[in-house]
């Protein structure tokens, strides 16, 4: 028997979502396939206008499972801030082997003298996607009765939830492979002297950092810094969010409360490490009939390597 939409007096066969149909089943893979949602995002909100999620939620038609997916993805996208403290590798395949090259070796030569052999060796880091997943539970009493789009917040809510486990997992695993660590000058206080002799010393390592991660806290600590008031005060630069510091070439302020407490990350995102993506975030719709609900699960598979530890600058007591 065909499913009916719960709700009445909402016409889900209006012309956006039609050509919303015929865009998502026009040769190509339907969300059950696999399809990236970042694919779909363009359509999404140029097509599904202002429909919202509970009135048409326990519908049949695709549109409905095409909006949840946005919707999920909307919320997550701010929160995948671990894929700015590395190198994001999308590929279709069960593993990956990213190369580790030696330096190669240059000296003076003499007339009629042989030129030395590089003698570049080559290591893999091998790394293998995994799942992670979590799932929306709705009922049909709280698309009936809700005075609000609570649906719309419970989606949201799985949005960020994915996004931030897979960038808590991506920040512990910088902090526990960080191959350059100091403690701050000042217990319990960062400092932008702390920021400067760190970034001294992954530069000596040829390893020069793009990107400071924060907890608020030491961000706060930061802005209470007389050397910090006189940047702001003198300097060209905004000491905000996003923006570089002065004064140390390239290096961006990206503050999170996934950053432990105490603690300030410096990463030269392009040699850190790889964010492996297989399948970026999918969802698809579940019912079940017998318990009047309907179960949203929203899965990715992928995996995170450090690739070289030095480029990972850890501050601590901070």
């Amino acid at each position: 028997m065909e499913k009916v939409s719960w709700l009445k007096g909402k016409d889900i066969d209006s012309p956006a979502l039609k050509r919303l149909n015929e865009t998502l089943s026009a040769d190509k893979p339907i969300i059950r396939g696999g399809r990236l949602c970042t694919e779909m995002l363009k359509d999404l909100r140029e097509k599904m206008g202002a429909l919202k999620l509970s009135e048409t939620v326990f519908s049949s038609d695709i549109a409905v499972t095409a909006s949840v997916l946005a919707q999920v993805w909307d919320a997550a996208i701010p929160n995948l801030i671990g894929r700015q403290l590395c190198v994001v590798v999308t590929k279709d395949a069960p593993t990956i082997k990213v190369p580790k090259a030696a330096a190669a070796t240059v000296d003076w030569v003499a007339e009629s003298g042989t030129l030395p052999i590089t003698e570049e060796r080559y290591s893999f880091v091998t790394i293998t996607a995994r799942k992670s997943g979590g799932r929306a539970v709705i009922t049909r009493d709280m698309v009936e009765d809700a005075e609000w789009d609570v649906i719309d917040r419970q989606l949201a809510e799985l949005g960020r939830a994915l996004a931030k486990f897979e960038s808590g997992y991506i920040i512990s695993k910088l902090i526990e492979d960080a191959g350059i660590q100091a403690e701050a000058q000042t217990s319990g206080q960062l400092k932008f002297g702390d920021i400067a002799s760190m970034w001294s010393r992954m530069a000596a390592n040829d390893r020069e950092p793009d990107v400071l991660a924060v907890n608020p806290s030491e961000y706060a600590d930061l802005l209470k810094d007389p050397a910090v008031q006189n940047l702001i005060a003198f300097s060209a630069q905004e000491f905000k969010p996003g923006n570089p510091i002065a004064y140390l070439p390239g290096l961006k302020i990206l503050v999170s409360s996934l950053v432990p407490q105490g603690t300030a990350l410096m990463v030269a995102t392009r040699f850190a490490g790889v964010l492996f993506v297989r399948r970026d975030y999918t969802i698809e719709e579940v019912d079940d009939a017998i318990n009047d609900l309907v179960h949203l699960p929203a899965t990715a598979r992928w995996n995170y390597a450090t690739i070289d530890p030095l480029a990972i600058g850890k501050i601590t007591s901070a």
